[in-house]
C-alpha cells in the first residue's frame, strides 16, 4: 500500500530521527519526474545523515540493505530479514563510506534510484529500520533487468565493434600519413645533397623555393 508524499515525508522523518529499533513505516515509491519528491528526499537525507553519521562515530555502524533500498541499526537488522550477500556496513561500501555530509548522501541515493529505473526496477524512498519487503515480484524483476542488461549488452557490442572499425581506419590513414611524411623528408635531403655537389649550387640556391626565406 503506498501513501501519499506529505504523510510519508513526516513518517520518513520520524524514523529517521528516532532512536529505539522500531520499525520504519510501509513503503512509497519514488517518481523521479515530480519536484516534489527530490525534495523529501532532500530533507530525508539531511535528517538522516544525522543518525547515520552518529553511528559512525560510535563505531557501531548502520547496515545498508540493497533488497530494500534502507539502512538498519545493527540491532534491528537481525530480525529485518533483509538478504545477508545484499546488506553491508556503510563503512564496507567505498562510495558510502566516502559520503561526507547530507548532500551528498542526497546525491548517493538519487544516484542508486536512476540505476534502479534504467534496470526496470521502480525506486523507492529509503528508510531507516524497515523490515524485507517484496518491493515487486522478484522472478519479473529480475526477467527485466536480464532483458535490459542483454539489450544493453549489445548495444555495447555494436558501439564496440564501430570503434574498432574507426580505430582501425584511423590507424590505416595515420600509417599512410607517417610514410607521405618520411618520403617527402627523404627526398628533400637527397635533393638538398644534390644541390651541395652541384657546379650550378649557389645560382639554384638562389632561386629554389626549398631555401627561400
Amino acid at each position: 500500500m503506498l501513501t501519499s508524499p506529505p504523510s510519508e515525508t513526516k513518517a520518513l522523518c520520524d524514523a529517521s530521527t528516532q532512536h529505539s529499533d522500531s520499525p520504519a513505516p510501509e513503503v512509497e515509491y519514488f517518481r523521479l519526474d515530480d519536484p516534489r519528491h527530490f525534495e523529501l528526499l532532500r530533507e530525508w537525507s539531511r535528517l538522516s545523515w544525522t543518525t547515520i553519521r552518529k553511528s559512525i562515530d560510535s563505531y557501531n555502524p548502520v547496515i545498508y540493505h540493497e533488497c530494500c533500498f534502507s539502512f538498519s541499526r545493527r540491532g534491528f537488522a537481525k530480525k529485518a530479514g533483509h538478504c545477508e550477500i545484499q546488506s553491508a556496513s556503510v563503512l564496507k561500501m567505498p562510495s558510502l563510506k566516502a559520503i561526507q555530509g547530507h548532500e551528498d548522501l542526497f546525491k548517493w541515493l538519487l544516484d542508486r534510484m536512476k540505476l534502479y529505473q534504467r534496470l526496470g526496477r521502480k525506486p523507492v524512498f529509503p528508510a531507516i529500520n524497515r523490515y524485507h519487503a517484496d518491493l515487486e515480484d522478484e522472478s519479473e524483476d529480475t526477467e527485466k533487468q536480464i532483458e535490459h542488461l542483454g539489450k544493453r549488452c549489445d548495444d555495447l557490442q555494436r558501439e564496440l565493434v564501430t570503434l574498432q572499425s574507426e580505430n582501425k581506419r584511423l590507424r590505416v590513414d595515420n600509417g599512410r600519413l607517417l610514410e607521405s611524411s618520411q618520403s617527402w623528408c627523404q627526398r628533400y635531403h637527397e635533393r638538398a645533397e644534390t644541390v651541395q655537389t652541384s657546379p650550378e649550387k649557389h645560382r639554384w640556391v638562389e632561386t629554389s623555393p626549398l631555401f627561400s626565406n
